[in-house]
């Protein structure tokens, strides 16, 4: 016979330890089967999450070569003297070049969409010509895009870039890309358009 005065749900009553256990095995399957399932969409996303990185990895060391070789590059080949290096991987662009450029938009010289894209470019360094060229002696901006392949897209936006930077600064400004692998045609598309292109050996 129950006992009355026993509370309704007394550890002791058979029918609620067995609810209990009921209810605790589920929350365990549930809980367990949402980490199953956590586990299999990692496991699906690894080997994207695992290219992006390496993505990631193979473009910083790419920047970072630029960064180290192209100042003297650029300074042999463009003959360039008392260089200096406004932005690169670990460089930020000067207060003073983006006040230029700024400005240069507000005045409508630019639009502010070039101003974004030249804040955007790999590498920028100025200097002096030392050729025989009318404007020799005078300053010189040099933009870069860094690429692994060199391809129509880098092209243009090195174009456009130093062409938005010239018409900001009032200066001649040299497009360039520097590239591990350069393909013939597109050598030959970077030429006709009057874009410099050097091997970057990628170490």
């Amino acid at each position: 016979m129950d006992d009355p005065d026993r509370p309704i749900g007394d550890p002791l009553d058979p029918a609620t330890k067995f609810a209990k256990k009921k209810a605790a095995l589920n929350e365990t399957m549930v809980q367990t089967f949402g980490r199953i399932g956590s586990h299999l969409w990692q496991l699906g996303e690894g080997p994207e999450r695992l290219e992006d990185n390496q993505n990631d990895m193979d473009e910083f060391l790419l920047e970072h070569t630029a960064a180290r070789r192209l100042p003297l590059r650029f300074c042999q080949e463009l003959h360039i003297s008392r260089a200096h290096v406004l932005q690169s991987l670990c460089i930020s662009l000067t207060d003073e070049l983006v006040d230029t450029l700024d400005d240069a938009a507000e005045e409508g010289t630019i639009s502010p969409e070039a101003t974004s894209e030249v804040m955007l470019a790999d590498f920028i360094m100025s200097g002096v010509t030392r050729d025989a060229k009318p404007n020799s002696g005078a300053t010189t901006y040099v933009v870069a895009e860094v690429s692994g392949s060199l391809n129509h897209h880098d092209i243009t936006r090195a174009k456009e870039r130093a062409a938005a930077l010239q018409a900001a600064t009032g200066c001649a400004t040299i497009p360039t890309i520097a590239a591990t692998v350069i393909p013939e045609p597109q050598r030959a598309q970077a030429k006709a358009e009057g874009v410099r292109v050097f091997l970057l050996v990628h170490q």
